[in-house]
Formats: C-alpha cells, structure tokens, sequence
C-alpha cells in the first residue's frame, strides 16, 4: 500500500528502499506502543517521509534528477519522527 501511494506520486525508491520502507511499515504496524495502527498510520507516515525528503533535497546543489528520489535514510528518519510522536507510554 505505501509503496503504490509513493509510486502514484511519482517518487522513486531503489531496491534497497523498497526493502527499508518494508521493513519500517512492519515495525510500525508491529509497535503495540503505537496510538495508531491502520490506513491511517500508513498516511501519516508517509506525509512525515515527504516531509523529510522535501527537506533533504532542499539544497541548491541538487541534482534535478534526484528530486522525486526516496533514499533509505530518509526512511529511517521519517519512522523515527513518527514513533517519536505517535507512542503512548
């Protein structure tokens, strides 16, 4: 499902994050810490990961073409934003 949204808005994963984003959606889902744990966990996630890349590829001296590119790191980045926000003790 994450992946498909990400693709529908033209954005680009590689193989290998493909594999993190796959491996964070399941530690997400699998957090019984977490208020949320739905479709909707999925949305505000990934918001939270546009985020991220929107301030990654801010720099003047980007590559165009990297532009749409989703890396692992940002991926990582974004999960941790969202379990930050999201956990009840």
């Amino acid at each position: 499902m994450a992946l498909s949204i990400l693709e529908s808005k033209r954005y680009i994963l590689d193989n290998e994050s493909k594999e993190t984003l796959n491996k964070a959606i399941v530690e997400l889902y699998d957090n019984r810490n977490l208020s949320l744990r739905n479709g909707l966990m999925i949305k505000q996630y990934l918001d939270i990961l546009i985020r991220e890349q929107s301030i990654r590829i801010c720099d003047p001296k980007i590559n165009p073409k990297e532009m749409s590119i989703i890396i692992s790191s940002d991926i990582i980045k974004s999960k941790n934003q969202f379990l930050s926000k999201n956990i009840f003790e």
